[in-house]
């Protein structure tokens, strides 16, 4: 080969892997402004796709039977969510949830020292929380 043509290819692969990272980036970043600006439709979706998966590679759920479930999960969570009773319930479960997640990483951080995990649960618990007040007020407008 000539190294023209080993140089072209490696312009090739080198715009290909930029393509597959700018792709990746959009992805994330997608996924972390629906977080940011519908935490309710997020945690819906997440716990859709989680239920699907864990009934086809647990329990041999046939694959279309189990995102039939996700998506009755989605459904289900989602509308859960609009109704006020339904917003309490599952997003103060949700948020109890990512504040535990949140005094996890504290645990691990500081040295498994209970009091800032209990702070950080606490506070994250509030954060997720308002999150899900900004959540609900954006659905009601």
């Amino acid at each position: 080969m000539s190294g023209k043509v080993v140089n072209d290819m490696g312009m090739l692969v080198l715009l290909g892997v930029e393509i597959i990272i700018g792709i990746a980036i959009g992805l994330i970043l997608t996924a972390i402004g629906l977080f940011l600006g519908n935490i309710s439709l997020f945690e819906s979706i997440a716990t859709g796709v989680i239920i699907g998966v864990v009934a086809h590679k647990t329990m041999g759920v046939h694959p279309v039977i189990a995102i039939g479930l996700g998506i009755v999960a989605i459904v289900i969570l989602y509308y859960l969510q609009t109704k006020s009773i339904g917003f309490w319930i599952v997003g103060g479960l949700y948020s109890l949830m990512w504040g535990f997640i949140v005094g996890l990483v504290v645990y691990s951080a500081t040295g498994e020292n209970m009091l800032w995990t209990y702070i950080a649960w606490a506070i994250g618990a509030l954060v997720f929380l308002g999150l899900h007040l900004v959540a609900r007020s954006r659905q009601e407008a």
